[in-house]
């Protein structure tokens, strides 16, 4: 037998005693970024906290497109942002960016969408304002505080992922969001047998990294077919890690909703899964496919805006 004496690792709670004298101690609180969605930052009592946040989705829900509406809100409120596509090339998504902004800025909730600004659209003088400001805008707001990887050619393994997110931290001295398009085309780890073993390592290390650095990651999951209509916190594909290891689990659907009074889609998020508060809960929102811009649902125009020509 071994001589050697072993040590626990138990941590006493009067050990955080100090932490918890006066209840306003900056030394406790939780970072949070805001969504930009008030609903949701309700549930989730603020906004993202540090950790794994996954959303699981059937494709043309817009999930990318959310994630780039809640990243830009991000970067307004003083959150750089680092987003590793898989799938949508990085001038497909500052296209999307542009189209979005424009949105936000026009006054009839009109703007550019994608067609506009990645064709010979004839812009007019009153439309060239809105563009410059819009441009502007993204140069002035978003600048070098927005980051994208290419991912589907560069084939980025999580071990990857994280080391790229160690580099930002440790040279900019700051916390990002992240955002990872998407857990299922990750490329494999040389240790990992199957995609599934591939995304439960991948949860894993990018939990495990999200908390030592405390910041928000946000990773899209896709899901099988026949959840598309009918998600549950274990229809993000095949991983019940995502379900474990998760902050918090959304789930993306297609609702057709009678009170929708206009041609946008009405999209339904649902919390399966909120780790600091409620869930079992669901939202409604609006998403403008054309601009690539999602609104709560409340606050959807009476007429949909005409399109560009």
């Amino acid at each position: 037998m071994s001589n050697e004496i072993k040590t626990s690792k138990r941590i006493p709670i009067n050990e955080f005693f100090p932490l918890f004298k006066e209840f306003h101690n900056p030394e406790r609180y939780i970072l949070k970024v805001p969504t930009g969605l008030n609903s949701l930052d309700q549930i989730l009592g603020g906004g993202l906290t540090e950790g794994v946040h996954t959303v699981c989705a059937w494709p043309g829900t817009g999930k990318t497109s959310l994630m780039l509406n809640i990243a830009i809100n991000a970067v307004e409120n003083n959150t750089p942002v680092l987003f590793f596509s898989y799938e949508v090339p990085e001038l497909d998504l500052s296209t999307k960016i542009y189209s979005i902004v424009s949105n936000k800025l026009s006054s009839e909730k009109g703007g550019f969408s994608f067609d506009n600004l990645r064709s010979e659209y004839k812009i007019t003088s009153t439309e060239q304002k809105l563009y410059s400001k819009t441009v502007e805008w993204v140069e002035t707001k978003l600048g070098n505080h927005f980051y994208f990887f290419n991912c589907r050619e560069e084939k980025y393994t999580v071990k990857q992922i994280i080391d790229e997110i160690e580099i930002f931290i440790n040279e900019q001295k700051k916390t990002p969001l992240v955002v990872i398009d998407y857990l299922q085309v990750i490329e494999l780890e040389s240790e990992a047998t199957s995609s599934k073993s591939n995304v439960d390592h991948a949860m894993v290390a990018l939990h495990n990294v999200a908390t030592k650095y405390h910041f928000p990651l946000i990773a899209i999951s896709s899901t099988t077919k026949q959840y598309s209509e009918n998600l549950t916190l274990f229809s993000c594909a095949e991983s019940a890690r995502i379900a474990y290891s998760s902050v918090t689990v959304w789930g993306l659907s297609k609702i057709n909703h009678k009170d929708n009074p206009t041609a946008y889609k009405t999209i339904k998020l649902e919390i399966f899964k909120n780790r600091y508060g409620p869930c079992d809960i669901d939202i409604k929102l609006v998403f403008d496919g054309e601009h690539s811009r999602f609104w709560e649902f409340k606050e959807t125009p009476k007429t949909k805006p005409k399109k560009n020509n």
